[in-house]
C-alpha cells in the first residue's frame, strides 16, 4: 500500500467563529482563512501599515484581536 503523498493544508486549530467573540485572540490560520490573504502578504501589509497589527505575546507567538480584524473586513467592505 502506498502512503497519500499530497499535501493537504492543516485546518487552523481554532475555528473562524472566534472572530465573533470581540476579545478573542486570533491565530494566522484563521486570519488567513477569513482574508483570503497568504501570510506574506499579510506580514507585509503590517508593515506597510495596511492591515491591523498584531498583539505580540511573546518573541515568537502573534495574535490578531478579533475585535480589530472584525473592523478592518468591515472597512474593507465600505470601500468596495
Amino acid at each position: 500500500m502506498q502512503a497519500d503523498t499530497t499535501t493537504t493544508e492543516k485546518k487552523p486549530r481554532q475555528s473562524v467563529k472566534s472572530l465573533y467573540i470581540p476579545e478573542a485572540l486570533l491565530i494566522m490560520a484563521v486570519v488567513k482563512e477569513l482574508t483570503g490573504l497568504s501570510e506574506p502578504t499579510i506580514r507585509r501589509r503590517v508593515k506597510a501599515g495596511t492591515f491591523p497589527a498584531p498583539v505580540r505575546l511573546s518573541a515568537r507567538c502573534i495574535r490578531w484581536k478579533a475585535e480589530t480584524l472584525q473592523n478592518w473586513l468591515k472597512a474593507q467592505q465600505e470601500v468596495q
